[in-house]
């Protein structure tokens, strides 16, 4: 077979392109590190490599989140901590007061320390997370949870959602606790009985949150709710039953800081209220703790020093005590949700780091270069191209001329 000039120059070009993509292929592995530069060069790795930069990428997103749970806990748990220790002191305080040689300016200095463990408790229940948002609102996290009312009383502004999120594949863990749970619904030892001014009220006037006077009237009128109602411009009240409509007081004089009692409920009524507005005395089963701590004070308070108003304390204090029980449960309760909580984040923290090693360690076999080979193979690859110009520049010079 005849090879012609031109074939000889054409393969020898050919060749000398091939060899010098596989060095420059070789000498960009060795520059970025990297043993798969395309797909084309292995498709099955590239593929894995892929898939296991995506796993990696979506493990981080799962620690930012971790991370942020963490924080977010472990400041409800100190919430809920500080929390337990107020009514501890509440506690203390309220033995204390049921002592019968206490003097009314005795009374007096407990009920004002108590005011400020029932601040410190709103204070905790408003605490604030790591982007700003209230812990314990519910899904509600931009509005603070607990503030007054216009009768100076602590209300739920929070709802009963509870957020989650997800920190791995298929796992979503519970990140906060609502208010309404936490310090709202807690199981009263006794029927008791909660006051609140109506919403549409035109008027200045406060209601206490009240205590009750006489155990034995109360609980024979309960489970019925009070209506407390305004006429004459303000001027006059009447109290009646919501259920059946009864009047127990109609159309009395009212003065402002006017103590009313009504089926064993003792409640103040202050302020200037306008014609039509309402109050509510609503009897249940439940009361917040700060309901429980309105009380007592309220108790401390109003209670006058004689044998009735004694009793009336005691019923008060005993009371109180039960429903602290009952809230001082409750939180436990939580808290040990939230430490629960905490342990998964840590151990699904483990775990990731552990599968983001183990990827890790993956990838790099398959997408990392070995230098010693490349460098070898690039060292090889030189001399084959060194030879190969030799050769051609022999080969090239060949003519049937040289052989005449």
């Amino acid at each position: 077979m005849r090879v012609s000039t031109s074939q000889i120059f054409n393969q020898g070009i050919q060749q000398f392109q091939n060899l010098n993509a596989q060095q420059a292929r070789t000498q960009e592995q060795i520059a970025t590190g990297k043993e798969v530069l395309s797909p084309s060069d292995d498709p099955v790795a590239s593929t894995r490599i892929v898939q296991l930069k995506d796993d990696l990428a979506r493990s981080e997103q799962y620690q930012d989140t971790l991370d942020m749970t963490q924080t977010r806990l472990e400041q409800e748990d100190g919430s809920l901590s500080s929390y337990t220790d107020a009514l501890a002191r509440t506690r203390e305080l309220m033995v204390q007061a049921g002592s019968g040689s206490l003097s009314e300016s005795d009374r007096g200095s407990i009920a004002q320390e108590l005011k400020q463990v029932k601040d410190q408790m709103v204070s905790l229940a408003n605490t604030q997370g790591p982007q700003g948002e209230f812990l314990f609102a519910g899904f509600q996290g931009g509005e603070k949870p607990f503030t007054e009312d216009v009768s100076g009383n602590i209300e739920y502004r929070g709802d009963s959602g509870e957020r989650s999120v997800q920190i791995d594949d298929g796992v979503t863990l519970k990140v906060n606790d609502n208010g309404r749970e936490t310090f709202e619904a807690i199981p009263s030892d006794r029927p008791t009985f909660n006051t609140q001014a109506s919403q549409g009220n035109e008027g200045s006037g406060r209601i206490s949150t009240g205590v009750v006077a006489d155990r034995e009237e109360f609980e024979s009128f309960y489970p019925d709710d009070l209506v407390v109602e305004f006429s004459g411009g303000g001027s006059e009240f009447t109290v009646k039953s919501r259920e059946t409509g009864e009047k127990f007081i109609e159309n009395e004089a009212y003065t402002s800081g006017r103590s009313v009692e009504v089926k064993g409920m003792r409640f103040e009524i202050s302020g200037e209220p306008k014609e039509d507005d309402t109050f509510t005395v609503t009897s249940g089963d439940q009361q917040s703790i700060f309901g429980t701590m309105e009380k007592m004070i309220e108790g401390l308070e109003t209670h006058p020093n004689t044998p009735g108003g004694r009793e009336a304390l005691k019923d008060t204090i005993d009371q109180g005590l039960a429903n602290l029980q009952n809230a001082e449960d409750r939180a436990t309760e939580i808290q040990s949700g939230v430490g629960t909580r905490l342990n998964t984040v840590e151990s699904t923290q483990e775990f990731l780091k552990d599968s983001d090693l183990l990827a890790e360690e993956t990838l790099s076999d398959l997408e990392d270069v070995d230098y010693a080979e490349a460098i070898s193979r690039l060292t090889q690859q030189n001399f084959t191209l060194q030879a190969a110009q030799q050769s051609f520049a022999q080969i090239s010079r060949l003519s049937l001329f040289d052989a005449l």
